[in-house]
């Protein structure tokens, strides 16, 4: 990068990556290089990073496909893709898998593998199978009203264990 054309770098979890922020420090000063970062918030969140690179750099969301979006790159009719679309949502990987039992292992993933880890990582959880199991009391709860007492007294009644709320 020793020439005046302009150069892109993607890094992919960089958060695994010892004192990355000293590294990315570093690249912030080269002037013909736009640095993007992705990966899991786990370790670092994107308010984190407002505060430690004060303003050199933007966030891009980046959101799920909309109805629109995703019905335009559906191939069936616009019921069948309104069920699908209420079914799976709208991630793109989804959308291209055909078979229900993919699409279904790969939320299941996506929710496993980068939800509840970055939540256990971010902090430090020890009881992993109680996350699960709060997960699935206010998952079972959607539409209905919860509060701290109802979650304490469910895990008393499903797993016998005591919290206070």
């Amino acid at each position: 990068m020793e020439d005046d054309q302009k150069y892109y770098l993607l890094l992919d979890e960089v958060q695994f990556m010892p004192r990355f922020e000293e590294v990315l420090n570093s690249l912030l000063r080269i002037s013909n290089i736009d640095v993007y970062v992705t990966g899991s918030n786990s370790k670092f969140l994107s308010s984190d990073i407002v505060t430690e690179f004060r303003g050199r750099g933007d966030e891009i969301r980046i959101y799920p496909l909309s109805f629109a979006e995703f019905y335009a790159a559906y191939d069936e009719d616009y019921d069948d893709a309104w069920e699908e679309y209420m079914i799976y949502g709208g991630l793109p990987q989804v959308a291209q898998f055909s078979v229900e039992r993919q699409k279904a292992e790969y939320l299941k993933n996506i929710f496993t593998n980068v939800y509840i880890k970055d939540v256990v990582e971010r902090n430090r959880i020890q009881n992993v199978d109680e996350i699960g199991t709060l997960v699935d009391i206010l998952a079972s709860a959607i539409g209905a009203p919860t509060n701290p007492t109802k979650i304490s007294n469910t895990f008393k009644s499903e797993r016998g264990i005591n919290y206070s709320n």
